[in-house]
């Protein structure tokens, strides 16, 4: 559906776009370790991406996605810290309109340190998600504007789920 409503948006301004294609956000995530009880964590998250434009409206790739975020368990019987280091690692399929909107939606693999009042372990899944953002300023090729990504851990353990908010370079 999101190939379809992108197609019908007018063609990129440049007839021969770069048929390389990169994005490199830094966003902040609120997510979710639906396994535990009470684990909401947040922190910093850093995803990059790289493709090939295979029209100057739509571009296949690969992308990286690492963060590390912590939270505080606190209720009437227990107090204490964890922590959590997310990473996806996805294909993805992406879409431009209107020259200045972006949409991609990804497949891959979720890998998660779990540090947890001390206990350290390794949770795996199947990743999915979308993501997009609006181009805010463009120089040339170069393109800098505000970005969101959700995604979550499927037939994981832990169940890892996230949405992250925050600025987004393409090209």
């Amino acid at each position: 559906m999101l190939a379809s409503v992108l197609a019908a948006a007018p063609a990129h301004a440049d007839p021969t776009p770069p048929s390389f294609t990169a994005t490199a956000a830094l966003a902040y995530s609120y997510s979710s370790l639906n396994g535990f009880d009470n684990h909401d964590e947040d922190g910093p998250n850093v995803v990059v991406a790289a493709g090939y434009r295979t029209d100057p409206n739509s571009a296949i790739g690969a992308s990286l996605a690492i963060g590390r975020e912590s939270g505080r368990v606190v209720d009437e019987f227990e107090n204490y810290s964890f922590s959590v280091v997310p990473i996806g690692i996805a294909a993805f399929a992406q879409g431009t309109a209107y020259d200045r909107l972006w949409g991609s939606a990804f497949l891959g693999v979720q890998l998660d340190r779990v540090d947890n009042n001390g206990t350290t372990g390794w949770d795996h899944g199947v990743l999915v998600g979308v993501e997009g953002g609006v181009d805010v300023v463009q120089f040339d090729e170069h393109r800098l504007g505000v970005y969101g990504r959700m995604q979550s851990a499927l037939a994981s353990d832990f169940g890892y789920t996230a949405a992250m908010f925050g600025l987004a370079y393409r090209r």
